[in-house]
């Protein structure tokens, strides 16, 4: 990722965040519709509830808002999908395709990082977070998974 592209996503304001996470998940052919959405970070809401210590994600990370969570996103994704995200960066905004405050933000994040985490259900019938990659606590992406199940836990959890 070049620096250019990292001052890029840092600047984004929330709602640019998450469109322009829309925009690149649209972009690979994977942006369900918007039922599909919800029922995913139903599932999220379910998942958080009961992270799995052993995955390398850290238990105690603070919540992050849904910008915060889509500029981690993007920030991970950068060094693989780095013109794609210059070039929607560069489009203008555009409402009546993603507005921002409708879209499920954690769904588009399990989306995008689909190659590295994904939602499975357990044998009693509880959802649960599959991480594929181990031995991450200091990574990228060990503290945006932190930040995501932090931000979706129940409360008091």
């Amino acid at each position: 990722m070049t620096e250019r592209t990292r001052t890029q996503i840092k600047a984004l304001t929330d709602k640019d965040a998450i469109r322009i996470l829309a925009l690149l998940v649209d972009s690979t052919g994977h942006l369900p519709d918007p039922t599909h959405l919800r029922h995913t970070e139903t599932q999220l809401d379910h998942a958080a509830a009961n992270p799995d210590p052993t995955d390398g994600i850290d238990p105690n990370a603070a919540p992050a808002t849904p910008g915060d969570l889509a500029r981690a996103t993007l920030t991970y994704l950068a060094p693989t999908h780095s013109d794609t995200i210059s070039r929607a960066i560069a489009l203008p905004t555009d409402t009546t395709r993603f507005d921002p405050t409708t879209l499920a933000v954690g769904a588009l994040i399990l989306i995008a990082l689909q190659t590295e985490v994904d939602i499975t259900r357990t044998d009693n019938g509880h959802w649960k977070l599959r991480i594929h990659k181990h031995r991450m606590r200091d990574s990228t992406l060990g503290n945006l998974l932190g930040k995501l199940i932090a931000t979706y836990r129940p409360p008091g959890q």
